[in-house]
């Protein structure tokens, strides 16, 4: 009896991998995209909002370590 389960799950992982793979490939692909996007809209801004831009992520990072 188990060695039904276990082959009926092995078998259902080998079937399950090709989907996974394509899920996590594609998903990857976004988030590459994405942080394309968000560099590319830092460059665009002005030499003086960039400054802000960075200032504030390192208050925001002073006040998520201080917690």
């Amino acid at each position: 009896m188990i060695n039904k389960i276990l082959s009926f799950l092995k078998s259902l992982t080998e079937k399950a991998k090709p989907i996974l793979h394509k899920g996590v490939h594609h998903g990857a692909h976004h988030a590459k995209v994405a942080a394309v996007g968000l560099a590319g809209l830092y460059w665009n801004l002005s030499p003086e909002n960039r400054y802000r831009v960075r200032l504030a992520a390192f208050a925001f990072a002073i006040l998520c370590r201080s917690v």
